[in-house]
C-alpha cells in the first residue's frame, strides 16, 4: 500500500534558497531508490520545514529511510538541518484526490 513519509525539521544557519538548491543531490538519490514516487518540500511561516515523500509501500519507505540515515553525512543539504529538530512518520495512504 502506498506510504507517505513526513519529516519535519528546522534549518540551522542556512537560507531557504540555499537549502532548496542543495537538495538536488538528495532528489537524485531518492529517485534512484526502489519504490520512490515523488517528493515535496515546504517551509512554514514558523520556520518548520515539511519533507513529504511518497513511496510505493511501507517497506520501501522504511528501507530508504534507513539507507538515508547512513548517507546523511554525504549530503550538503543535511548539514543545514538541525538534527535535534527532526521528526519522521510513515503512514499508509487512504485517500488521494
Amino acid at each position: 500500500m502506498q506510504t507517505i513519509e513526513l519529516v519535519s525539521f528546522r534549518l540551522v544557519g542556512a537560507q531557504s534558497q540555499d537549502f532548496v538548491a542543495a537538495n538536488a543531490a538528495v532528489n537524485s538519490w531518492l529517485a534512484a531508490q526502489p519504490g520512490f514516487l515523488r517528493r515535496e518540500l515546504a517551509e512554514g511561516e514558523d520556520g518548520i520545514w515539511l519533507d513529504v515523500v511518497s513511496w510505493e509501500t511501507e517497506a520501501t519507505a522504511k528501507s530508504a529511510a534507513a539507507a538515508m540515515e547512513r548517507k546523511m553525512g554525504d549530503f550538503v543539504a543535511m548539514a543545514m538541518v538541525d538534527p535535534a529538530s527532526i521528526t519522521m512518520r510513515h503512514a499508509r495512504l487512504k485517500l488521494a484526490a
